[in-house]
């Protein structure tokens, strides 16, 4: 998988541990470059086996990926136009490039 992202200080947060463990603290900062890790190994998004990867409700161009029950990763494919499924969804089989949009806090 191929990251990019949506500024500098989201890639600082993907790339620099400290500063992962500033923002996030040391256990959810854990967890969040464990899920990196898991998407930097996958082929493909539908690759990814852990997270629970949906469509995000808010957004349906965006996914979801779970870091807990209360942290999630907010992605979006990061090809200049996305494959559709048959639906009209975009086609996480065919996206093999991400852009990192932001780490949503579900109690904020």
């Amino acid at each position: 998988m191929v990251f990019s992202y949506s500024d500098i200080d989201i890639r600082s947060l993907c790339e620099k541990e400290e500063v992962a463990i500033n923002q996030l603290g040391l256990n959810i900062a854990s967890l969040f470059l464990g899920r990196l890790a898991d998407l930097e190994a996958c082929d493909f998004l539908s690759d990814l086996i852990v997270g629970n990867l949906r469509v995000d409700p808010t957004n349906s161009e965006q996914f979801k990926i779970d870091i807990d029950e209360n942290y999630h990763l907010i992605v979006c494919s990061g090809h200049i136009k996305a494959d559709l499924t048959d639906d009209g969804d975009i086609d996480s089989s065919k996206i093999s490039r991400i852009k990192i949009i932001k780490i949503e806090n579900g109690n904020d």
